[in-house]
C-alpha cells in the first residue's frame, strides 16, 4: 500500500463511530421527512375544508391568508354531480380524504421504520420532532376557518344555559333562550343535555368567555381540546415509561397517538369532549400503574384510579366499563396481596382474605358513587325520579341513529319503502329499525365483553390487561352502537398505544390493529355527508378493522412476522 493510500485511509475507530452516528441520525431524518409531509397535508387541507365547511365568522382570522395559500392550487369544483353546491362539497370531500389518506400513509411508514430500529437506540431527537409536529399541526387545525362538526356550539349552549341563564340543561333546552345570540349556532338547541355533569361544569366555566362572539368560543374550546391532546401525549409517555418499556416502544407509542390523523384532526379542529374523556382515562391508567408498582391495597393508591375513571364517565357514560373492570382488578389484587404460601390449592383458596378484598371493592364503589351523586345532585334536586329518567332518553343520541347499521336500515326503508306485510323482510327491517333493539344489542355486547374482560383480568391481574379489556369492550361497542361518529375512534387509539409492546401477545396485537385500522376507516362517515349513509358505508368502515383483528389473531408465523413488536418483557 502506498504512502498516499495510508494517509487518506481513516482510522477504524473513526469509521465505526461515524457509522453509529449515522445510524442514530437516520431515524431523525425519516421522522422529520414524514413529519414535514404530514404538516404539508394538514396545511393543504385547510383550503378544501374551507370550501367544504367554512364559516363566515371564521373569515376574520388573520392567519387565513397564510393557511389558505397552501391549498389554493386545488380544484374548487370538478363538476362531478349536480347541483353545483353538491359538486363543490363532493370535490372538496374527496380532496380532504385523499390528504388524510396520504397522512395515514406517512404515519404508517414512520411507525414501520421506527419498529425496525434497535430497541435501546437514542430517540431523544425523534421525540422532539414528534412533539414539534404535534404542536404545529394542532395549532394549524385550531386556526382552520372551517368546522366539520358543530359540537362546540352544543357545549356553548349548555354552558351559557348554566352560567348566564341559570337554567338546568338536563331539563331546559337552549332554544328556551332565543334572544341569546349564540343559540342559532347550536344544532341541538331543541335538545336537553346529553353529556355528564362534569363536562357541563367545564362548559359553564368556558361560558365565561367575555362577549358573545362565536369566534372566541370556538377558539377557546379548540384550545382546551388542543391542550388536552398535548396532555395526553405526555401521559402516554409517562405510562409507557412507567411500564418499563424500551426507548423504542415508548417513542413508538408517542408517535402512534400524537401523529394519528384522526386524533389530531378531531382533537384540534373538532374540539370534541372525547379528548377530555381520554385524558381522564389515561390519568386513571397512570394512577393504576403507580398503585400496581407500590402498594395496591392502600386506599391512597387504588382510590385515585377509580376517581379518574368516574370523572371520565361523568364526561361520557361510555367510559363506564372502565369502572367495572377496575373493581375486578382491585378485588384480585387485594386477594393476592393477602395470600400466603399454601401447601395445596384448597389451602391457598382458604388463605385468601376475601373480607378485606370485599371491603376495598365496596369502598372504591362507594367513592365512585358518591362522586357521581355529588355531581348530579345540583341538577336533580327538585325533580322527580320519572323526570330524571326521562332526561336520559331525551337527547337525539338516545333517540335516533347515525353512521351505524340501524341508520343503514333506516335509509334503505326511506329509499325503497317498507316491504308489504306479512313477509319476513318486513318483520326483519322493522325489527332492526327500532332504537330500543339496538340499545339492547349494545348492552348485551358491552356486558358480554366486560364479563370476558373480568375473567381475563382475574387470570392476568395487571393494568395492561385492564386496558386491553377496556379496548375490547369499547371497540365492540363502536361496531354495534346505533349512534357513531368518527371522533369516537380517539378512545381506541389512546387505549391501544399504551398496550405496547405486543411481540408475545397475539390478542393484544389484534386489538391494537383493530383500533388503529378503525381510526382510518372511521373517516368513511364524512362521505355520508355527500352520498348519504348506507349498508355499504358501514361495511367499508367496520370490515377493515374486524379483518385486521382476525388476521392478526389467527396469524401463526409470529416468530418471523411481527406487528409493532418489541423485545420488552410484558409485566404490566
Amino acid at each position: 500500500m502506498s504512502k498516499k493510500n495510508i494517509d487518506v485511509s481513516p482510522p477504524i475507530e473513526n469509521s465505526v463511530a461515524a457509522a453509529v452516528t449515522d445510524q442514530y441520525q437516520m431515524p431523525v431524518r425519516v421522522v422529520a421527512l414524514c413529519g414535514v409531509g404530514i404538516l404539508l397535508c394538514i396545511l393543504v387541507s385547510v383550503s378544501p375544508l374551507l370550501h367544504l365547511a367554512g364559516k363566515t365568522f371564521l373569515l376574520s382570522l388573520r392567519t387565513n391568508a397564510f393557511l389558505l395559500a397552501w391549498g389554493s392550487w386545488l380544484p374548487y369544483d370538478l363538476h362531478l354531480i349536480q347541483p353545483q353546491r353538491a359538486s363543490i362539497i363532493l370535490t372538496n370531500t374527496i380532496e380532504f380524504l385523499v390528504l388524510i389518506a396520504l397522512s395515514f400513509g406517512m404515519y404508517a411508514l414512520c411507525a414501520m421504520f421506527m419498529q425496525r430500529e434497535p430497541t435501546d437506540a437514542h430517540f431523544t431527537n425523534v421525540t422532539r420532532m414528534i412533539w414539534i409536529v404535534a404542536i404545529v399541526g394542532g395549532l394549524i387545525y385550531v386556526l382552520t376557518p372551517a368546522m366539520l362538526s358543530r359540537d362546540i356550539f352544543v357545549y356553548v349552549g349548555y354552558g351559557r344555559a348554566i352560567a348566564l341563564h341559570y337554567a338546568n340543561p338536563y331539563f331546559v333546552a337552549p332554544a328556551a333562550f332565543p334572544k341569546d345570540p349564540l343559540t342559532s349556532y347550536d344544532d341541538w338547541q331543541y335538545a336537553t343535555a346529553a353529556y355528564g355533569p362534569f363536562w357541563l361544569a367545564i362548559c359553564s366555566v368556558m361560558a365565561l368567555v367575555p362577549g358573545n362572539s362565536p369566534l372566541r368560543y370556538l377558539i377557546a374550546f379548540r384550545l382546551l381540546s388542543f391542550a388536552s391532546y398535548l396532555f395526553n401525549i405526555w401521559l402516554v409517555t409517562l405510562i409507557l415509561k412507567k411500564m418499563g418499556r424500551s426507548p423504542r416502544t415508548a417513542t413508538l407509542g408517542i408517535l402512534l397517538y400524537a401523529w394519528n390523523p384522526l386524533v389530531i384532526e378531531e382533537s384540534c379542529l373538532g374540539g370534541h369532549n372525547d379528548t377530555i374523556m381520554v385524558s381522564l382515562l389515561l390519568l386513571g391508567i397512570w394512577f393504576s400503574l403507580r398503585a400496581e408498582q407500590q402498594n395496591f391495597a392502600r386506599p391512597a393508591r387504588y382510590l385515585l384510579p377509580i376517581i379518574a375513571f368516574t370523572l371520565a364517565t361523568l364526561v361520557k357514560i361510555t367510559a363506564l366499563p372502565l369502572i367495572a373492570l377496575f373493581l375486578v382488578l382491585l378485588a384480585r389484587k387485594a386477594l393476592l396481596s393477602f395470600a400466603s404460601t399454601p401447601s395445596s390449592r384448597l389451602e391457598h383458596i382458604r388463605t385468601l382474605n376475601w373480607k378485606s378484598a370485599l371491603q376495598k371493592v365496596l369502598l372504591a364503589g362507594i367513592v365512585s358513587g358518591f362522586i357521581a351523586a355529588m355531581c348530579y345532585a345540583p341538577f336533580w334536586l327538585g325533580h322527580s325520579v320519572h323526570d330524571i329518567m326521562q332526561s336520559f332518553s331525551a337527547p337525539p343520541s338516545a333517540l335516533y341513529s347515525e353512521n351505524s347499521i340501524m341508520r343503514a336500515v333506516h335509509q334503505w326503508i326511506i329509499a325503497h319503502g317498507s316491504p308489504t306485510q306479512p313477509s319476513w323482510a318486513y318483520s326483519a327491517l322493522n325489527f332492526f329499525n327500532q332504537r330500543i333493539v339496538w340499545d339492547r344489542i349494545s348492552y348485551i355486547f358491552v356486558a358480554g365483553t366486560t364479563i370476558i374482560g373480568a375473567v381475563w383480568l382475574w387470570l392476568v391481574p395487571t393494568t395492561r390487561t385492564l386496558v386491553l379489556t377496556a379496548l375490547l369492550s369499547l371497540g365492540t361497542l363502536l361496531l354495534v352502537t346505533p349512534w357513531f361518529f368518527a371522533w369516537y375512534g380517539i378512545w381506541l387509539v389512546a387505549l391501544a398505544v399504551v398496550c405496547l409492546p405486543t411481540s408475545i401477545d397475539r390478542l393484544g396485537r389484534a386489538l391494537i390493529a383493530l383500533a388503529l385500522t378503525f381510526s382510518a376507516s372511521a373517516f368513511v362517515t364524512y362521505v355520508a355527508t355527500v352520498s348519504g349513509w348506507s349498508g355499504f358505508n358501514w361495511l367499508v368502515m367496520a370490515c377493515p378493522p374486524v379483518l385486521a383483528f382476525l388476521i392478526i389473531l389467527t396469524w401463526k408465523n409470529t416468530t418471523h412476522t411481527r406487528l409493532l413488536a418489541d423485545a420488552d418483557t410484558i409485566t404490566m
